[in-house]
């Protein structure tokens, strides 16, 4: 009989070790739609001033990397739109959270055009301060030049 007393103590003790990645998950959901929504602003519609989207990159990053970045995605003031190619577009892969304030971010950058057709793959190393995350490294990977 104490056998059986013990199993059905053993039921609650269960029931939360359960649960208790479904709160942890839920966490890194929201985060991940925080992060989603960055890239969204990232993408957002041309004419966009580059001094809005500067909020979303560390004031520690590299800043060749955001300025680079930013005339990449044809947000620089002095960059003129060419009728036959696309603005280029961040597509975001995998979210890998590193600790509760770190994440990396598989992305994708294409551009289509009447003549070209690119897409690069591209790591985005993001920091959580306070409610916000922030872009800290952007890496190209697959080893061609913007």
């Amino acid at each position: 009989m104490a056998g059986l007393r013990n199993r059905e103590g053993m039921k609650p003790l269960l029931a939360l070790l359960l649960l208790l990645p479904a709160g942890l998950c839920a966490d890194e959901l929201a985060d991940r739609h925080r992060i989603e929504s960055v890239f969204d602003e990232l993408n957002g519609p041309d004419g966009v001033d580059p001094a809005a989207l500067k909020k979303h990159f560390a004031p520690d990053i590299d800043p060749r990397e955001a300025a680079q970045f930013l005339l990449v995605q044809g947000r620089a003031a002095d960059r003129r739109p060419w009728s036959e190619t696309t603005i280029p577009h961040l597509a975001i892969g995998q979210v890998r959270f590193v600790t509760p304030e770190v994440a990396l971010v598989d992305a994708t950058i294409s551009q289509f055009g009447s003549v070209i057709s690119r897409r690069d793959s591209l790591l985005f190393v993001l920091r959580k301060r306070g409610a916000d995350w922030q872009v800290v490294s952007i890496r190209l990977r697959s080893g061609t030049q913007w």
